[in-house]
């Protein structure tokens, strides 16, 4: 835990057990609790593998699920009755959404029209992370922070450029994502300059090679392209909603799945984070892109907003890796009652499983609580790391007016 001097926000990194080690040293977190259980009751735990809901108490000691008590152990129950107990009242539990891909200055300064001052960018950053705190976003990869190398503008590099970037690395073993791909125009320029695709291009200055690298976009790839990438680790992020601005073609999502690989879902530029509309934004895009309501389902799409793009290497699938589980540190989200059953397989005239009744029955406005490393975040809207008593959009209004005070005053 640490407090900004002189502007009232404290900084939340929160873990993730089994992450890349890049996510294990950008995310270093604090013990909260010293020994005490705290007992999260009747919750409705949605198990990402089955579909299923389950009635169950969460059960929290030092930052970790220490246990996960179905309400049909009555004995285990009973074992932990005198727990410091927080009343979930059967909201409905899921794991905390992922941002694969945000540059929380960018987003600020695209929303407000300004630059921001280099000492104000930590602040910006901490009021962008609490933000998304509030919508339910507890991992994120902000860019701007340096969690991670960032290969843009490809056409506007030159080859020295390029070559000194990949250098750097295959230097630091940082993380390398790559927005590129994105439009045509971009495709054709390289294959003008250096007669040959673009994924060619960046096979043979060595991009792929680096430690996992991740595309951001990548919403022009044909299969010939995405076969090079297939060859090597590569992952991919989507950003739907800064797609829809620039007026972008979607990402294949069909094609990448054909191929293997894992897809994150990020913000990107964007200052607004609402993981609900992203992922009916995708489910409508690609639906109508193929004509086909059955291409791609709401499960898929809901992983993929959980997952980003440091699963496990282990040989278990993606919805394993992303589920809530004992021994993983409590990070998770509440969300108001959907008029689930107690528990057991979902159930309803309107909806045909717990995804779709997530996906398109629900907003980030109904989110109760985040919890993050057993500590709460945010309940009811209200975020606890901001002690000055303004909402974090009081708060960005605050900074952009400072400023553009600023630049009036130079």
């Amino acid at each position: 835990m640490q407090k900004t001097k002189d502007n009232n926000l404290i900084v939340f990194k929160p873990k993730r057990q089994n992450f890349h080690e890049l996510e294990e040293k950008t995310r270093a977190g604090i013990t909260v609790f010293s020994g005490q259980i705290f007992a999260y009751r009747n919750c409705r735990l949605v198990d990402v593998q089955s579909g299923n809901v389950l009635l169950c108490d969460i059960l929290v000691k030092d930052e970790k699920i220490f246990k996960i008590v179905l309400h049909d152990d009555e004995t285990s129950r009973e074992q932990f009755s005198d727990c410091e107990c927080i009343d979930c009242r059967f909201c409905l539990v899921i794991p905390p959404f992922y941002n694969a891909f945000y540059d929380s200055v960018k987003a600020f300064e695209k929303s407000f029209d300004v630059r921001v001052d280099e000492d104000l960018k930590p602040l910006v950053q901490d009021l962008m992370g609490l933000q998304c705190s509030l919508k339910g976003v507890i991992y994120v990869n902000d860019i701007s922070k340096g969690e991670g190398l960032l290969l843009d503008n490809f056409v506007e590099q030159s080859e020295q450029q390029l070559g000194e970037f990949c250098n750097l690395a295959a230097k630091t073993g940082e993380k390398l994502f790559m927005k590129v791909g994105q439009d045509l125009q971009e495709l054709g320029a390289v294959d003008k300059q250096y007669k040959k695709p673009l994924a060619y291009v960046l096979e043979d200055f060595g991009f792929l090679d680096r430690n996992s690298p991740v595309v951001v976009g990548g919403n022009c790839f044909e299969k010939d392209d995405l076969q090079i990438f297939a060859n090597y680790d590569t992952s991919f992020v989507v950003c739907p909603s800064e797609d829809a601005r620039f007026g972008r073609r979607p990402t294949n999502l069909i094609s990448l799945k054909n191929h293997g690989f894992d897809v994150g879902l990020g913000s990107g530029y964007a200052f607004e984070v609402d993981f609900f509309a992203l992922m009916r934004q995708i489910l409508q895009a690609q639906r109508g892109m193929f004509e086909d309501e059955e291409c791609i389902c709401e499960k898929d799409v809901f992983v993929m907003a959980l997952a980003g793009v440091y699963r496990s290497r282990e040989q278990c699938s993606m919805e394993e890796v992303v589920s809530l589980k004992e021994g993983d540190f409590a990070n998770f989200v509440l969300l108001s009652d959907i008029g689930l059953p107690a528990k057991g397989v979902y159930e309803s005239d309107l909806y045909s499983n717990i995804f779709k009744a997530l996906v398109w029955g629900k907003s980030s406005d109904d989110i109760l609580m985040s919890v993050g490393n057993g500590r709460i975040l945010q309940k009811g809207g209200l975020c606890q790391s901001l002690t000055s008593g303004l909402t974090y959009e009081e708060m960005a209004i605050k900074i952009a007016e400072e400023i553009k005070l600023r630049r009036k005053q130079k």
